[in-house]
């Protein structure tokens, strides 16, 4: 069973009424194709005191966080983005749980149906690092296309593909 805590632990803020805005602009993405809107939110709480490397997570504050983005068309969700952090490997266990630390799922429903589990490492062995390197790269790639691009706000459907070509010697 979820329970609605407060939660201001890990990278997972809040707006005012608690859901999540780290996926805004996926959500704005979608809804460039699709209506879509925030599902659920669900939260649960940490069973006892623990410490991460970023501090001390109290018994009862949130320690794992699920939330559904959906792309609705028809009435019917066509995209789903599902997120699912956890401070414990133990919380949450019913909850979706990708092969490895770190790790990212992508699931395409269809015909043939994929899924593939990608898990980022980075060279120190933290799976933070790697994720924070492959959004920065994407950034710094994208550079000579926000420079040529005209004056305003832009997102990733405004710019060309975004690769990293020519990195290979």
């Amino acid at each position: 069973m979820a329970v609605e805590t407060d939660l201001r632990v890990a990278t997972e803020l809040g707006d005012e009424r608690g859901d999540p805005v780290t996926f805004v602009g996926a959500q704005q993405s979608l809804s460039n194709t699709a209506s879509s809107g925030l599902d659920t939110v669900e939260r649960l709480p940490a069973p006892e005191a623990f410490d991460i490397a970023s501090g001390r997570i109290e018994k009862g504050t949130a320690a794992a966080l699920r939330f559904a983005v959906l792309g609705m068309h028809d009435a019917r969700p066509v995209c789903v983005l599902e997120h699912v952090t956890r401070l414990r490997p133990d919380l949450g266990p019913d909850w979706p749980q990708p092969a490895g630390q770190g790790c990212y799922r992508v699931q395409i429903t269809g015909e043939p149906n994929y899924t593939v589990d990608m898990q980022l490492l980075g060279t120190d062995g933290d799976h933070n690092t790697a994720g924070l390197k492959a959004t920065a790269m994407r950034l710094v790639n994208a550079v000579e296309a926000v420079v040529a691009a005209p004056p305003g706000l832009l997102t990733a459907l405004d710019l060309p593909l975004i690769t990293g070509r020519g990195l290979i010697c």
